[in-house]
């Protein structure tokens, strides 16, 4: 009998303690539906969820117009009069709310689409092409007129923009090609520490002195030291890029223009180049909308990371973009490079690029709604204040807050509350990295769960403590 062939591992030694890595730190786990307390079983509140439309579909599904759009394309030509594409477009909406709701996977509603449409025999339907430019190109030429509002800058839809499958997945290009470190604010969405830490450990650099990601200190309101930032630029040549998030996940900061202008002269005076992540732009609580990096300069190269899935409700499309600005040849090379990356998927998601126009040529009073939803959530989130040890942060952008915990890491405060209250949240330790930790203890709430919810969490908060 023939000895077993014995494979060790098919895993790269380096990921392997990369992941191992991982597994000492933060982990994020979908919270338990309910939670056995000294109160009794509780049903978990979910303070934790970034998902606007799974978090409160009610008020943050994504705008009529957007979804009309993607069905109006998806049954172009199935039916030769208005009656019977009424009827087309009334079976994909019963589609597209199974995919809302739960019961049927993205695969499973793009198969269902799909014998729909072979069951129907009249017209010229939709072909499920790789390509269709008169979308895409559309898309891109309405990004560029969205960035050209103020007239003062310059960006050519055709060579400048590279549509993306998310903001993530821009991301996730743009650290591939750079090869060298990248300033990164402490905290940051946890996705770029994470990426740019594994390609490191792909390269071999594991240590904390060689990773491509290096931290910068933000103070308890989340604004950046820049006098930390200044030092390690001085100290590390290899840093030749920073990240700038704003507004800002997970703290809830939005960045004056004042300070902005301080970040662009730093990389201005360092040969810097500026990754700017602004997916919340519009989503201001204090004022219409933030300050964008490259309305500050002519000079400076910045290339930013876009996103669909926060302002127009479009989590679920994966919808996102690289643009770049001020483009010397530096930054030249990588727009090359990207867009040769991009070539090898073979094309962008045409019918989410749909939704993407839809979503700037139409209606954003969805925008106004959520803004004026969250600053009643927000003010309801001031009750933490009362409890004694506890302090919340409100956020000024994005649907961020939160809560500093006198006395405990970020990690413990959150396994507190959900054990004790059934409350889940994000503790703050997971935005930075474990040989590297948060200079202040706090744990991530969002604005995306009701009044009456958060109401009870507050008053479940009270009730643990006041019985310790």
């Amino acid at each position: 009998m023939t000895s077993p062939i014995i494979v060790p591992s098919y895993v790269s030694p380096r990921v392997r303690r990369f992941m191992d890595q991982q597994r000492d730190g933060v982990k994020i786990q979908p919270p338990p539906p309910f939670v056995e307390t000294r109160f009794g079983r509780l049903d978990t509140i979910p303070w934790h969820l970034g998902d606007a439309g799974f978090a409160d579909p009610k008020n943050f599904s994504t705008p009529p117009h957007i979804v009309g759009a993607i069905v109006d394309y998806l049954v172009q030509g199935t039916g030769r009069n208005k009656l019977d594409r009424d009827n087309v477009k009334n079976e994909v909406l019963r589609m597209l709310d199974g995919f809302r709701d739960g019961s049927l996977t993205a695969s499973e509603l793009f198969m269902a689409l799909a014998e729909f449409q072979a069951r129907r025999n009249t017209g010229e339907r939709y072909s499920g092409a790789y390509y269709d430019v008169s979308v895409t190109d559309r898309f891109k030429e309405l990004i560029a007129q969205e960035r050209r509002r103020d007239g003062s800058v310059c960006i050519d839809p055709k060579q400048d923009i590279i549509l993306m499958d998310s903001g993530s997945q821009a991301f996730d290009y743009l650290i591939k090609i750079l090869g060298c470190k990248v300033l990164m604010p402490k905290p940051n969405f946890f996705t770029y520490h994470v990426v740019s830490n594994f390609y490191s450990a792909l390269e071999g650099n594991l240590d904390l002195l060689r990773r491509k990601a290096v931290l910068y200190d933000c103070d308890e309101d989340g604004m950046p030291k820049l006098d930390e930032i200044r030092r390690k630029v001085r100290e590390d040549s290899e840093i030749k890029a920073i990240l700038v998030i704003n507004p800002n996940n997970p703290t809830g900061a939005n960045y004056s223009r004042e300070l902005l202008q301080e970040i662009v002269q730093i990389a201005e005076e360092n040969g810097l180049l500026i990754i700017a992540d602004q997916v919340y732009n519009q989503l201001t609580l204090n004022m219409d909308r933030a300050v964008l990096l490259h309305e500050l300069t002519t000079d400076v190269p910045i290339v930013e990371i876009m996103s669909f899935s926060k302002e127009y409700l479009m989590a679920g499309f994966r919808l996102g973009a690289l643009a770049f600005y001020n483009v010397n040849a530096a930054l030249a090379e990588v727009r090359e490079i990207a867009r040769k990356l991009d070539q090898q998927r073979m094309a962008s998601n045409i019918v989410s690029c749909v939704g993407g126009v839809a979503a700037l040529e139409g209606s954003r009073e969805h925008i106004g709604q959520m803004k004026e939803i969250f600053r009643r959530r927000r003010e309801v989130f001031k009750g933490i204040d009362e409890i004694p040890g506890l302090k919340f942060i409100p956020p000024e952008a994005a649907f961020y807050g939160r809560i500093i915990c006198s006395g405990r890491t970020g990690t413990e405060f959150a396994t507190e509350l959900l054990d004790g209250a059934a409350i889940a949240t994000i503790p703050g330790d997971a935005f930075a990295f474990s040989d590297d930790p948060m200079p202040y203890p706090f744990t991530r709430v969002t604005l995306l769960t009701d009044e009456r919810r958060i109401q009870e969490g507050i008053e479940r908060i009270s009730r643990l403590y006041s019985k310790k």
